[in-house]
C-alpha cells in the first residue's frame, strides 16, 4: 500500500536551518524513505571535508519524524514534537559524505506502542541499495510534548 507524500516541512516539527532531510519519496504502512543532499550550505557541513557521517543520526531522527507527521495528518491531526530516547547499533561504512551526493535515507517501523516506537534506519546511495551508515532508534512521541518539557525543566503546567 502507498500512501500520500507530503512536503518536509509540513510533516516535520523542525524549521530552518534545522531542517536537514530534503524530501519524502517512498512511504509505506511501516516505512518511510527521505532523501538528503549534501551540500556546503549545510549546517553541519565542513570544507574540504564534506557532512560527517555521524549526522546521519539526525537525518534518521527527522525521517521518524516526517513518518509520525505523514500519519497525524493521514488522520486529521497534527504534527506534534517526538525526542530521540537513543541510538543502538551505529554502524558507518564511511567517516564523511562528500559535497553533492545524494542519499536515502529509509525508516522502518519495528516497534510502535502508545508514545513509544522503534526504527531500524539506513542510509544508502539510492533507494534499495546497500547501508553506508544503520542505527537503531528509540523515539518518544508524547500526547503533550509541553508537560514533558515542563516535567523536567521544574516548571508545572
Amino acid at each position: 500500500m502507498t500512501l500520500a507524500l507530503y512536503p518536509v516541512e509540513r510533516v516535520v516539527p523542525q524549521r530552518p536551518p534545522m531542517i536537514l532531510i530534503d524530501e519524502v519519496v517512498s512511504r509505506r504502512p511501516d516505512l518511510m524513505v527521505a532523501t538528503v543532499t549534501v551540500r556546503a550550505t549545510d549546517l553541519f557541513f565542513q570544507p574540504a571535508r564534506g557532512t560527517p557521517s555521524h549526522v546521519a543520526i539526525e537525518w534518521m531522527a527527522q525521517t521518524c519524524a516526517a513518518f509520525a507527521g505523514s500519519k497525524a495528518i493521514d488522520e486529521g491531526g497534527a504534527v506534534r514534537i517526538g525526542f530521540l530516547l537513543g541510538t543502538r547499533d551505529f554502524r558507518a561504512t564511511q567517516s564523511w559524505f562528500a559535497e553533492g551526493t545524494r542519499l536515502f535515507v529509509r525508516a522502518h517501523l519495528e516497534y510502535h506502542d502508545n508514545e513509544i516506537a522503534n526504527f531500524a534506519c539506513e542510509v544508502a546511495e539510492s533507494p534499495d541499495g546497500p547501508a553506508l551508515v544503520a542505527a537503531s532508534l528509540n523515539v518518544f512521541h508524547p500526547q503533550d510534548a509541553q508537560a514533558v518539557i515542563d516535567s523536567q525543566s521544574g516548571r508545572s503546567t
